[in-house]
């Protein structure tokens, strides 16, 4: 008998409908499930090949910055203040005092603009790191160090779920859920009880 909310049945009544909005990710490119109702559960089924999971936004996103400001600018980045910690990565070289790979936490301005605070603490202060110069060449926010990231179906990296054809999660639902899959074609399908 199929547990969970995917073939959930009540003994005495039959199946049990569930209103929920299934939704499916197909292909191997890194994506995250964004925007998700944090006071209902989540639900994640493997239902072809292999797939890394991992609760946050695990995307690096490019940013530009406006030391004058101490603000950095990525269109539509969907953090919140205390967000962190992330990674700063750089072609060239980062905003003064920032350094690569180094943990930062989020200080959110409005959807398109954010401020680096040092702390977990600092950021939900409101206290900014103060920038003496916007670096040069292209500057990227990561969830965590590039090497990390899975990379091949035999890498799992750090604080990744492997998920296998037929496996299934529930979780409390968190903010974002990145997902990557491997292999020919996978498919990962989610959904939220309604």
């Amino acid at each position: 008998m199929t547990s969970g909310f995917w073939g959930a049945k009540d003994k005495s009544r039959g199946a049990r409908v569930v209103n929920a909005a299934v939704n499916h990710v197909i292909g191997t490119t890194p994506t995250v499930i964004d925007n998700l109702n944090t006071n209902r559960m989540l639900s994640l089924r493997c239902d072809l090949h292999d797939f890394r999971v991992k609760v946050g936004r695990q995307l690096a996103q490019d940013f530009t910055t406006t030391f004058a400001a101490d603000t950095a600018t990525i269109t539509a980045h969907g953090l919140a203040t205390g967000d962190g910690p992330y990674h700063l990565f750089t072609d060239g070289t980062l905003p003064d005092p920032l350094v690569v790979d180094t943990g930062v936490f989020v200080i959110r301005t409005d959807a398109n603009t954010i401020k680096f605070a040092l702390s977990h603490a600092d950021a939900l202060a409101n206290i900014p790191i103060v920038l003496i110069d916007d670096g040069t060449g292209t500057h990227t926010l990561g969830e965590q160090a590039a090497a990390l990231m899975p990379t091949a179906a035999s890498s799992l990296g750090e604080g990744w779920i492997l998920m296998k054809a037929g496996d299934e999660i529930f979780m409390a639902a968190p903010r974002a859920v990145t997902v990557i899959g491997f292999g020919a074609a996978p498919v990962l399908t989610w959904y939220q009880p309604g």
